[in-house]
């Protein structure tokens, strides 16, 4: 199953499209996710700004 992830970038978060979460063993990486969102098979072949668009990036968490 298809996956949107929200990532730290440079220039705040970050959109990407997995195909699917890691295993378990790859804890690292996903500590890193500020959100995720399960898409969809219709959904799975939008273009990655599309699905930004509908799925935005998480509030910043105030300091």
């Amino acid at each position: 199953m298809a996956v949107l992830v929200w990532m730290p970038g440079l220039r705040g978060p970050t959109p990407q499209r997995w195909d699917e979460l890691p295993h378990k063993d790859y804890a690292g990486v996903m500590h890193r996710v500020l959100a995720q969102y399960p898409l969809p098979a219709d959904e799975a072949r939008m273009p990655l700004d599309q699905l930004a668009a509908r799925y935005p990036a998480p509030a910043p968490v105030p300091r």
